[in-house]
């Protein structure tokens, strides 16, 4: 069942054409890409971004063939693809919330799960 639905969604993501989209599903991928974009550049003096960047730094990491293949975001410093995907990804992860749509309060599957 798994493999038939994995299969199937393969297929229809390889034949999807973006002239095919509708308006709406275009809007909200947008919405996401900018909404992550913000995440990230908010997250990026979030003191695990700093401590990703020193200890990776300090290892020499960032060094040898594959320096400058990937950007960090926002400074557009060049570093490994690893270490971006790293230091890119903890602050799309660890930026506060201030999103003004977003409820202070947690869902409601949330708050079920507490009680």
């Amino acid at each position: 069942m798994a493999i038939a639905l994995t299969r199937e969604l393969g297929r229809f993501v390889s034949e999807i054409r973006f002239d095919r989209l509708p308006a709406p599903a275009i809007a909200v991928a947008k919405l996401g890409f900018t909404d992550c974009i913000a995440v990230m550049i908010a997250g990026s003096a979030e003191p695990v971004a700093t401590i990703a960047r020193d200890v990776l730094a300090a290892k020499g990491t960032n060094g040898g063939a594959n320096q400058g293949e990937a950007r960090l975001l926002p400074s557009g410093d060049q570093v490994s693809a690893l270490d971006a995907a790293l230091i890119n990804g903890s602050t799309a992860t660890r930026a506060p919330c201030w999103c003004p749509r977003s409820s202070p309060r947690p869902r409601r599957s949330a708050r079920r799960a507490r009680t």
